[in-house]
C-alpha cells in the first residue's frame, strides 16, 4: 500500500512539474504572498521615511496611483497576451519547418514558463496593491512602499519582455534547437552509461516465466520506479524483466513484467503501480526520441521542398556523437541488490534497432547527394576508430556502412561524384566487406 502510495505522488509530482503552467503558478503565487505582506507590513512611518529620504520616488496622490497601477495591469496584460500569441506562431513554424516531434520540447522551455510567471506574477502585484487603495474620509491611504515596488516591477518586466524577444529569436533557430536535443540526448545517453558501468561484466541472468503481469493502462512507457522493482523483487526472492521498450506505446492487456515466480495480487498491483505512461514523451525521458527528432531534421532538410544540406550536415556532426556516446553501453539494463544478486532487468532499443530506422531514413533521401554521402562515411569512419567494447554494436555498423555504399553506388550518376566516393571508402579506417561494382 505504501509503495503504491508514494508512486502515485510521484507520478503525480512528475506530471506536475513538467507542465506548462508549474513555474508560473509559483512564480504568481510568491508574487502575490509579496504583495500581500507589502500592504499588511506598510505603515504610516515607512511612508513618511520614504517622503523624507526619497520624495521623488513617492506617489503622493491616490488618484495618481490609481491611474498609474491600472495603467501597468493594461499594459501587461498587452504584452502578455502578444508574446505568447508570438510564441504560438513560432510553435507553429518550428514543427512545419522542423518536426512537429518538438514541440513538448520548447513548450516546456523553463526560461519561457520563468516569462510567463514574472508577467502574469507582475499583474497580480499591482491588482493587488491596487484594491487596497481606498478613500479615508478626504484623503487616500496609501501603501507608498507597495505602490513603489509595484512602479518597479512594471519596468522589470520590460526587461523580461526585451530577454523573450531575444530568447524566442534564438530558441527557433535550427542550429540552437539541434542543439538543444543534442544536449538534452547526451545527458540522458550519460547518465546510462554510468550506470552500466557499474554493472559491466554481469550477465544476463536466465529464467524461466513462472508468471506475467499485464497492463492496465494504455499510454507511451514512460519509464519505471527501477529501486522499488529491485526492492519487491528481493522481498519475495525473484527476478523481473520489464518487457517494453523505453518510449514504446504500451497498450491495455499486453504484457508488462514477466517473473521467475508467482505473487499474489497485492504484490502485482505494487509492481504495476512503479510504471508511468503518458500520452506524449520528452527526450530527457527517452534518449531514442532524440535521436528521431535530429534525423527528421535532417531528412526534411533534404526533401525537394526545403533542399537545405548545411542543416543536414549539422544533424549529421549531431548524430556522430550521439550515436558515439550510445555505443558505449550494452542493451539492457540490470538492477542488483546489495548481495549482487540480479532483480530487475530493464530492456533497452538495441544499438541495432536504434541504427536502422535512422539511417535507413537518412539513405532515402541523401543516397543521391555525394556531398551528405561524404559526411555519413566520415562519421563512420570515426565511429570505427572509436573504442567499441561491444563486437555486436561494431558489427551493425560495419552492416549501415555496407548498405549506404551499396546505396551511393546505385543513386550518384556522376563519374567525378563516384571516384569521390571510392577515395572515401578506400580512406576508411574499418576494413569492410563493401559491395562491389
Amino acid at each position: 500500500m505504501i509503495v503504491k502510495l508514494f508512486n502515485r505522488i510521484t507520478a503525480f509530482y512528475l506530471k506536475v512539474v513538467s507542465s506548462l503552467g508549474f513555474w508560473p503558478t509559483i512564480i504568481t503565487v510568491a508574487y502575490a504572498v509579496a504583495a500581500g505582506l507589502l500592504v499588511w507590513l506598510d505603515t504610516d512611518k515607512i511612508t513618511t521615511a520614504l517622503l523624507e529620504s526619497f520624495p521623488a520616488l513617492v506617489i503622493k496622490d491616490g488618484d495618481t496611483a490609481r491611474v498609474i497601477l491600472s495603467t501597468v495591469v493594461g499594459g501587461l496584460v498587452s504584452l502578455t497576451v502578444f508574446s505568447f500569441t508570438m510564441v504560438m506562431a513560432q510553435l507553429n513554424r518550428a514543427a512545419t519547418s522542423y518536426s512537429p516531434r518538438l514541440l513538448p520540447g520548447l513548450i516546456s522551455t523553463k526560461s519561457h514558463q520563468v516569462v510567463l510567471g514574472t508577467f502574469l506574477g507582475g499583474i497580480t502585484f499591482c491588482l493587488i496593491v491596487l484594491i487596497t487603495i481606498e478613500p479615508s474620509d478626504d484623503s487616500y491611504e496609501l501603501p507608498g512602499l507597495a505602490i513603489l515596488i509595484a512602479v518597479g516591477l512594471s519596468i522589470g518586466c520590460l526587461g523580461t519582455f526585451v530577454y523573450f524577444i531575444h530568447s524566442i529569436s534564438q530558441a527557433i533557430q535550427v542550429t540552437n534547437i539541434l542543439q538543444r536535443v543534442a544536449n538534452d540526448t547526451a545527458d540522458r545517453l550519460r547518465e546510462l552509461s554510468e550506470r552500466d558501468e557499474r554493472n559491466q561484466h554481469k550477465e544476463k541472468p536466465d529464467f524461466e516465466t513462472a508468471q506475467v503481469i499485464k497492463s492496465s493502462e494504455t499510454g507511451y512507457f514512460q519509464g519505471c520506479n527501477s529501486s522499488a522493482l529491485a526492492s519487491i523483487a528481493k522481498q519475495n526472492d525473484l527476478v523481473l524483466e520489464v518487457v517494453p521498450l523505453h518510449g514504446e506505446f504500451v497498450l491495455e492487456n499486453t504484457q508488462l513484467v514477466r517473473l521467475s515466480k508467482e505473487v499474489d495480487d497485492e504484490t502485482a498491483g505494487e509492481m504495476k503501480s512503479c510504471f508511468r505512461f503518458s500520452g506524449s514523451a520528452f527526450v530527457r525521458d527517452n534518449y531514442v526520441l532524440g535521436f528521431k527528432q535530429i534525423t527528421e531534421i535532417a531528412v526534411r532538410a533534404m526533401s525537394p521542398g526545403t533542399n537545405d544540406p548545411g542543416t543536414a550536415l549539422t544533424a549529421i556532426d549531431h548524430l556522430t556523437h550521439l550515436i558515439f556516446l550510445r555505443s558505449k553501453f550494452d542493451d539492457e539494463e540490470i538492477h542488483f541488490d546489495d548481495d549482487s544478486e540480479p532483480r530487475a532487468i530493464i530492456a533497452a532499443v538495441s544499438f541495432s534497432e536504434l541504427m536502422y530506422p535512422l539511417l535507413a531514413s537518412l539513405r532515402q533521401y541523401c543516397k543521391h547527394d555525394i556531398v551528405i554521402v561524404q559526411k555519413l562515411l566520415q562519421m563512420f569512419d570515426y565511429l570505427f576508430q572509436q573504442p567499441i567494447e561491444t563486437e555486436s554494436h561494431r558489427e551493425t555498423l560495419k552492416r549501415e556502412v555496407d548498405t549506404l555504399i551499396s546505396d551511393a553506388r546505385d543513386s550518384i550518376e556522376s563519374e567525378a561524384d563516384l571516384k569521390i566516393l571510392e577515395q572515401k571508402i578506400k580512406a576508411l579506417s574499418c576494413e569492410t566487406s563493401s559491395p562491389s561494382d
